[in-house]
């Protein structure tokens, strides 16, 4: 499959009188397959993305002021999302997903986030799971083990001291 959408956002006024950030555009493109093999027992599914934002609306805390002041900022974000299901033999099925994001800002008003890490985005997250279940009657019991590693990344749009969270898992 493929898709290719556009998307629009108004633009709002900030909390400092008489300022106004601009309207945000969204070109979105997005590619990938889903399939099904041996029977159901693997499933495949990954995706490309690739996102191109001009003027995104974006805040930032501004101590001066005391206030979140609104600015615009142009950025691409692209990645690849990719999510394995395999049922080695019946009740048991083991799970991964990968997944890649470049979440990166290239101009600002400000300036102040050209070329910085988009918060609350990892560049990588790792999930893996292996479940059991035991029949039991007409229902079953069923254990479940899960584990996620994720990247390092940034709190905030301005890499303030204090707000960047260490990869862990």
């Amino acid at each position: 499959y493929a898709t290719l959408q556009t998307g629009y956002q108004p633009g709002t006024f900030d909390s400092i009188p008489g300022v106004m950030a601009l309207e945000s555009n969204l070109m979105a493109v997005t590619a990938g397959v889903k399939a099904s093999y041996l029977d159901g027992r693997l499933v495949i599914n990954d995706e490309l993305f690739y996102y191109d934002y001009s003027d995104l609306l974006t805040s930032a805390w501004n101590a001066a002021l005391g206030a979140n002041v609104l600015t615009n900022a142009d950025s691409r974000i692209y990645g690849n999302q990719l999510d394995l299901s395999y049922m080695p033999q019946e009740h048991t099925q083991v799970r991964l997903a990968v997944g890649y994001l470049n979440a990166r800002y290239d101009d600002s008003d400000l300036g102040v986030f050209d070329r910085g890490q988009m918060q609350n985005s990892p560049d990588w997250t790792f999930n893996l799971g292996l479940r059991r279940d035991f029949p039991m009657g007409e229902g079953f019991l069923r254990a479940q083990l899960d584990s996620r590693d994720e990247s390092s990344y940034w709190g905030n749009f301005m890499h303030s001291p204090g707000v960047h969270h260490d990869p862990y898992v």
